[in-house]
């Protein structure tokens, strides 16, 4: 559900001593929302992953991936370790956690619904809805 823009506060301050680039996968943010299921897949995403860092120019940099982004961004590494200077997984898993409580589960459930049917903007506003603290 996040995008790039959640790095907009402190850009500047990691910018002071190297160029930083903010990333939105597909169906988040400013990025292509292909509508097709299918195509949100880890490799899918490590692939586009790659293309983006090849098409920058990027030879060896650091990457922060917060959340989903810090699963591909691990996956993209242990495929190109020689590419990466550092690797900042933030708030995330190595892979997708368990499902184990029932409300968590249901939830999870009706937000991917109305990912795929309203878009991701409807699931942030869905989710901060359930949960206004």
């Amino acid at each position: 559900m996040g995008n790039s823009r959640a790095w907009n506060p402190v850009v500047e301050q990691l910018a002071a001593d190297r160029p930083v680039v903010a990333y939105d996968h597909r169906g988040h943010g400013e990025s292509t929302n292909t509508g097709d299921a299918a195509t949100y897949t880890f490799d899918q995403l490590v692939a586009d992953m790659t293309g983006f860092v090849d098409a920058i120019g990027l030879e060896r940099f650091h990457v922060l991936g917060h959340s989903m982004g810090g699963v591909v961004s691990m996956r993209y590494t242990c495929d190109n370790p020689d590419r990466i200077a550092s690797l900042i997984p933030m708030d995330t898993a190595a892979a997708a956690s368990p499902d184990s409580d029932e409300g968590n589960v249901a939830f999870r459930r009706q937000g991917t619904e109305i990912a795929g049917t309203q878009g991701m903007q409807a699931r942030v506003d869905t989710t901060n809805a359930a949960s206004p603290a």
